[in-house]
């Protein structure tokens, strides 16, 4: 550091400075913190916020504009910044309730998948109740024993009109 001009030395702090690792050549304990620990990389040994909680899922895409004449931020329009955090709760009962209600509304789920894709689905359109077991019964068999069905209950239903015509 002796043998650099000011010049020299004023560029090396400068790049110094932009560096993640601390600048070279100042005191640690003469500076303080300008940006929350949270922030700082997760190995860097003075983080007094180490419980901090970690986003699950973030984005930032957040863009802005300074104008040189006025200083004045303009935000980009459409731009946005959010952290999501999925921290537990600190109370017994709150987080009693949470499970309750997880319990609820996955049981919600279910009911309205079931009755999408079980009870009302496409397929069931214009057939009867009894059509409509007589197909289940012949795929839970095929699922069950590997046996194919020999054919649809609407192609049976279609035989029988014509037999008994």
């Amino acid at each position: 550091m002796d043998e650099m001009d000011l010049r020299e030395r004023w560029q090396y702090y400068i790049s110094s400075y932009v560096r993640v690792e601390p600048t070279e050549g100042i005191d640690r304990a003469r500076l303080q913190k300008t940006v929350l620990a949270r922030n700082l990389p997760s190995n860097d040994a003075d983080s007094d916020d180490g419980d901090a909680p970690k986003a699950v899922k973030y984005d930032e895409s957040l863009i802005l504009r300074i104008c040189v004449n006025s200083f004045k931020i303009v935000w980009e329009r459409d731009t946005s910044e959010y952290a999501i955090y999925n921290a537990p709760p600190e109370d017994e009962d709150e987080r009693k309730k949470t499970e309750e209600h997880a319990q609820a509304v996955t049981e919600l789920r279910k009911q309205l998948f079931t009755e999408k894709m079980v009870m009302n689905n496409a397929w069931m359109r214009g057939l009867r109740q009894d059509e409509v077991q007589k197909i289940n019964e012949n795929f839970q068999k095929w699922l069950h024993d590997g046996v194919a069905p020999a054919s649809n209950v609407r192609g049976e239903a279609d035989e029988e009109m014509q037999d008994a015509a």
